[in-house]
């Protein structure tokens, strides 16, 4: 059951790397503006229903003063070991992707 709470916080450290790569900006400080706001709650009404059916699965939806400790661990764990190395996969795929689709919608030997 432990182990299930601590996969749930590895999920949601995914989550939350997949989310700030695609939507924040490439600045070092983020502005909170109305967009941005909009998204993080956008971010967490998706991401709530997600976490209730893995903790149903895990341990039938008990909560527990374990279950926090262990998404806490988890997410925790995933953001200070694995994040830095997703990220960077992240943005090198995005990178590709947008290469990839430059190439694809520019026009060229047209005259």
């Amino acid at each position: 059951m432990f182990l299930g709470a601590v996969l749930t916080g590895v999920v949601l450290g995914l989550a939350f790397d997949a989310y700030r790569t695609l939507f924040w900006p490439r600045c070092k400080r983020r502005r909170l503006t109305r967009a941005g706001f909009a998204l993080d709650i956008s971010f967490w009404f998706v991401m709530t229903p997600i976490i209730f059916g893995l903790l149903v699965i895990a341990n039938l939806a008990q909560l527990r003063n374990y279950v926090y400790i262990g998404i806490a661990a988890g997410m925790g764990g995933y953001l200070r070991l694995a994040s830095p190395a997703v990220s960077r996969a992240l943005e090198w795929t995005i990178e590709r992707i947008r290469g990839c689709w430059s190439l694809l919608t520019t026009q060229r030997g047209r005259t």
